[in-house]
């Protein structure tokens, strides 16, 4: 069953960003769509065991990723980023992103102030400053190394992350690019798609 439910107008958004599908005109109202979309699971609930496999997870990363990026081309800013925050199609495998409560427009400064969302990135913590690609970059490392590994991503005194001996290089390749510390120096979404990892 669906439910669309019509907001009062938000001038956080842009209206050259209206779907054609929405009422163009002085106001800009947004569409919720809210999907009881069985047979489906939050991630954290699909029956994956507490470190499974790179196999297992390759695809539902992948999707995952790509759902990401998906919202940054077309101007939304998710913010929070977790397995909380993805459901599992149990028959189809399909993931999907949802809950989008700390989300925001993307800025093309970058976004100042409290950080809303669940990993919160090291170039925040400099100057309250961050900006929407390399957080959500951030974000994705952070849940694809607790995915994988089974514990969060804590780096030891010199900054680098420990991984298990059965762990690819190809997979602490793409972690460790997406977990640097300085965002000029972590990897796109772009190059994420291409790594290797995710390659057949």
């Amino acid at each position: 069953m669906t439910f669309d439910h019509a907001l009062e107008p938000s001038s956080a958004v842009p209206q050259h960003r209206a779907h054609a599908g929405l009422v163009r005109g002085g106001r800009l109202f947004i569409i919720l769509v809210l999907e009881d979309s069985q047979p489906s699971k939050r991630f954290v609930q699909s029956g994956l065991r507490e470190a499974p496999s790179e196999s297992q997870v390759r695809g539902l990363m992948y999707q995952a990723a790509l759902g990401a990026k998906h919202c940054l081309d077309r101007g939304v800013f998710h913010r929070d980023i977790k397995l909380d925050n993805y459901v599992i199609n149990t028959a189809t495998k399909e993931v999907k992103l949802i809950d989008f409560g700390c989300g925001e427009v993307v800025q093309s400064g970058g976004c100042k102030g409290t950080f809303m969302g669940y990993a919160c990135p090291p170039e925040y913590f400099m100057d309250s400053g961050y900006e929407a690609e390399p957080t959500t970059v951030w974000s994705l490392g952070i849940m694809m190394y607790r995915t994988v590994c089974g514990r969060q991503a804590l780096p030891d005194e010199d900054g680098r992350l420990s991984f298990d001996s059965t762990v690819s290089t190809e997979f602490q390749d793409l972690i460790t690019r997406r977990l640097a510390p300085d965002p000029a120096e972590r990897a796109t979404m772009e190059e994420i798609l291409h790594h290797a990892w995710f390659q057949p």
